[in-house]
């Protein structure tokens, strides 16, 4: 694993408003794939980091965004948070300039301390992600090698009783714990008035002693999840999400919220925001995100008939309408690919998407590809294998293998692929160009 180079994690921080404090780790999940992954993968350990190095860090957020700690989202690989001693001080840091924007803490909650919790409550607006995984101490040792699992499990406790905003978070692994466990987790963090409730679908790559398969497991936790909502406040979100339409339904809502006030529920469809009508959820949350007291037209499944009602929501610019939405695609994405194709002049242009998105791209393309203007294929995470289905993990190999395969019945002169793969220099994760795929393929290739 390589050393952070400085111009790697100032990347990170401008561009995911994420800061990265440690790669320090005292846990041991059976599910972690830091520990797991390949010397061939390009992936980051943090160098040590002083607190006046952190001081130089966090004049490089953006403000106006929420800022960001300990969430796995980038090539670093990410720690514990509070096995620094010093978080404390970090948090009073970003305080300094950063007065309103909500500082997020992704933890495993073993640094969850009776007399770090009270002191929390001075840097609101404040949101904890608690990986919690198992609400008993047997299961905690079994996921998480956790040695002290009365820790985090007291933690989420005290979050409560000190009124702090967190969020939970499950690996569903029932193959070594079972649904019983599972089940008596997430009603323990709804107990303890957690916002929403995470449940992972576990991801593993070819060669795991851990062996399923990805899509019937996804099945039997849908059915699980189905049966107890009613009994759980929280809402509960089965990550990643397997989404087979673009309609703009209200997935959960934060009980108390802006959107629990106005009188939205569970299921609506926002089908207009003032007078936009958006296309995809993203971009119904994201412009409702930005408006000042939006007006909202629904439609809601009610005995058996849709009714359409009218809810005004009382809430400020650039705040969030505190309702959960799955994250499905920008619309803006529909016309880069369309722009892509006009520059190039494609006559036979195919975009590539990963197993778990091609639903969302047939239908955010669906009129082109019924003219025939295009098509969608699918691209497999060949080298990762197992249970790997996302665009993020595809590397360079993945696509030319598919494209080659397509150019034997086929001869694309344009593709298109996402450019979540790659980093800011368009090198994927074993440090392989973008640009090899054309050089190897020799087809035309666009990644946006």
């Amino acid at each position: 694993m390589n050393i952070a180079r400085k111009d790697i994690i100032l990347h990170t921080i401008q561009t995911h408003n994420i800061l990265p404090i440690t790669s320090a780790c005292n846990t041991n999940c059976i599910f972690c794939s830091h520990k797991f992954n390949s010397q061939d993968l390009n992936v980051y350990k943090l160098p040590q980091i002083s607190i006046e190095d952190i001081e130089v860090m966090v004049s490089f957020l953006n403000p106006g965004r929420k800022i960001i700690i300990g969430e796995s989202a980038t090539r670093i690989v990410e720690g514990e948070p509070f096995l620094r001693r010093d978080i404390l001080d970090i948090l009073r840091i970003i305080r300094k300039p950063f007065k309103k924007e909500t500082i997020e803490i992704t933890t495993n909650g073993t640094g969850l301390t009776e007399e770090k919790i009270k002191i929390l409550k001075e840097f609101e607006p404040i949101e904890l992600n608690i990986s919690l995984n198992s609400a008993s101490e047997p299961g905690r040792q079994l996921l998480q090698g956790d040695r002290n699992p009365k820790r985090a499990i007291e933690g989420v406790k005290l979050l409560s009783k000190y009124n702090i905003c967190f969020h939970g978070s499950i690996v569903a692994m029932p193959m070594e714990v079972g649904y019983k466990d599972i089940y008596e987790t997430i009603l323990f963090l709804d107990n303890n008035n957690c916002k929403t409730i995470r449940l992972l679908t576990p991801g593993f790559a070819k060669g795991s002693v851990i062996k399923f398969n990805f899509f019937e497991l996804r099945k039997e936790l849908d059915k699980f999840i189905s049966k107890i909502q009613q009994e759980v406040g929280a809402t509960i979100l089965l990550e990643p999400p397997i989404i087979t339409n673009l309609k703009p339904v209200v997935e959960g809502i934060i009980e108390g919220g802006i959107a629990h006030n106005s009188g939205i529920r569970a299921g609506d469809i926002i089908y207009k925001v003032n007078d936009y009508e958006p296309k995809t959820r993203v971009d119904c949350f994201n412009y409702i995100f930005r408006s000042k007291n939006p007006t909202l037209k629904i439609k809601r499944l009610c005995s058996g008939n849709i009714d359409n009602i009218e809810i005004y929501m009382t809430k400020g610019k650039n705040t969030s309408p505190e309702f959960v939405m799955l994250y499905d695609i920008s619309s803006d994405t529909r016309e880069e690919i369309l722009e892509v194709i006009r520059r190039n002049r494609a006559k036979n242009p195919i975009v590539l998407t990963s197993e778990i998105g091609i639903d969302v791209m047939e239908k955010l393309l669906d009129e082109e590809i019924k003219s025939g203007m295009l098509s969608v294929k699918v691209v497999k995470n060949t080298y990762f294998g197992g249970s790997i289905k996302s665009a993020g993990l595809l590397l360079v190999e993945d696509f030319i293998k598919e494209i080659n395969e397509i150019k034997e019945n086929n001869v694309p002169d344009l593709i298109i692929i996402s450019s979540k793969p790659f980093d800011y220099l368009e090198k994927d994760l074993k440090g392989n160009s973008l640009y090899d795929i054309e050089d190897k393929t020799k087809v035309k290739v666009e990644a946006i």
